[in-house]
């Protein structure tokens, strides 16, 4: 072995140590009946906001409860035991949420539950289709309530964010969640609340216009489809994250720039560290949020981060990310001053695309996109700052 790689060796051995999670578990199986009794106590948690926006099709359901039934392999279901010895859901909360529907004992909420599964068409077992749990013969409801889950109980004295990082692995290998949809599903684990405020921002209607996502407002049929398969991808999702990140400078500017750095993770990373660490006020933030898209929707509209072209006299293409960067951190900071002077904002607006301008030049090396991002704030604190 070469001096070279002994070193790496070493140094990745003091690497695997120092970052190496301290994760206790426990595991065993459970039969079917005995968890959906659990979860009818209250015993486990499946996050109420998880089930509104991550929904399977009946179709995805009846293939699980078909699996069950031929007894094929089914992935472990991961638990996280809290101080109160509550179970809260890692990963497995469509295949808990999906069994305990067909028990007819999924709830909406603490008075309502959802209509009983009923069992679409199956590859194997045609004819499950149109049957629900009532249906089935005694002798196949005994032989479903006793089926089993295997379980994985983290326990509380595992590193704190050992969950979060368990739930983004398993699910950001072969997943067909959109890294948007997987960070929202990360959020709503480390802090449902957090993740209404994001949902109720992604979905204010100034704010969709000023990004050119509002379907209401577009008429052309391929333009309609284009938003509609945005919305799909949680884009809008993504702008308001952008924004906070934005907002919350230090946490970008301090967050270390590498030859193979990744937005996602740049934005994964930040948005647990905002929660963790309470940087937001909800109430602050989202008056700020709405007052700066309300200015924004009346000023430019659907215009506000699109490119102004001055030898034609006027805004095209799409809506850009590195606009969006360059105007809301410096306008949000100034807002109160351009409230009262709106045609000076938009005059600074047009000034970022002049030919050789700030912004036009840290663009032209084409600069990953991390780097790009803490350079547009200093840009924009400078371009819309009131005393300049």
């Amino acid at each position: 072995m070469s001096s070279d790689l002994k070193e790496q060796i070493s140094l990745l051995k003091k690497q695997i140590d120092s970052k190496k999670y301290g994760l206790y578990v426990d595991s065993y199986p459970m039969s079917l009946l005995e968890l959906v009794n659990l979860y009818s106590e209250g015993d486990i948690n499946l996050k109420a906001q998880y089930q509104r926006n991550f929904k399977w099709t009946d179709e995805q359901k009846t293939r699980l409860i078909e699996s069950l039934f031929l007894g094929l392999p089914i992935p472990p279901i991961f638990l996280y035991q809290d101080e109160n010895a509550m179970w809260e859901v890692v990963d497995g909360i469509q295949r808990l949420s999906t069994v305990f529907q067909f028990f007819g004992r999924l709830k909406k909420n603490d008075k309502e539950y959802y209509d009983p599964l009923q069992l679409t068409e199956a590859p194997e077992l045609t004819y499950l289709e149109n049957l629900t749990y009532e249906k089935l013969p005694k002798e196949l409801q005994r032989e479903f309530k006793k089926l089993r889950f295997d379980l994985i109980i983290i326990s509380k004295k595992s590193d704190q964010d050992v969950k979060l990082e368990i739930f983004r692995r398993l699910n950001g290998f072969g997943t067909k969640l959109t890294p948007q949809e997987l960070r929202n599903a990360l959020i709503i684990l480390a802090n449902p609340d957090f993740f209404d405020f994001i949902d109720e921002l992604s979905n204010f209607e100034p704010f969709l216009n000023c990004i050119s996502l509002n379907e209401m407002q577009e008429n052309d049929k391929k333009k309609k489809e284009k938003i509609e398969e945005q919305i799909k991808d949680k884009k809008h999702y993504e702008y308001v994250i952008r924004y906070l990140v934005l907002r919350e400078k230090n946490v970008l500017l301090n967050y270390p720039s590498k030859s193979d750095d990744k937005i996602n993770e740049l934005f994964d990373k930040a948005i647990i560290k905002i929660i963790n660490e309470n940087l937001i006020n909800f109430y602050e933030e989202k008056k700020l949020f709405k007052d700066v898209f309300v200015f924004l929707d009346e000023t430019l509209g659907s215009n506000s981060f699109k490119k102004f072209y001055h030898d034609k006299g006027k805004y095209q293409q799409q809506t850009r990310e590195s606009i969006f960067e360059v105007i809301v951190p410096g306008l949000a900071q100034n807002l109160d001053y351009y409230k009262i002077y709106p045609d000076t904002f938009e005059a600074n607006v047009k000034k970022l695309y002049l030919e050789n301008s700030p912004f036009e030049l840290t663009l032209k090396p084409n600069p990953r996109v991390i780097d790009r991002m803490k350079k547009l704030i200093e840009i924009s604190e400078e371009i819309f700052n009131k005393n300049e």
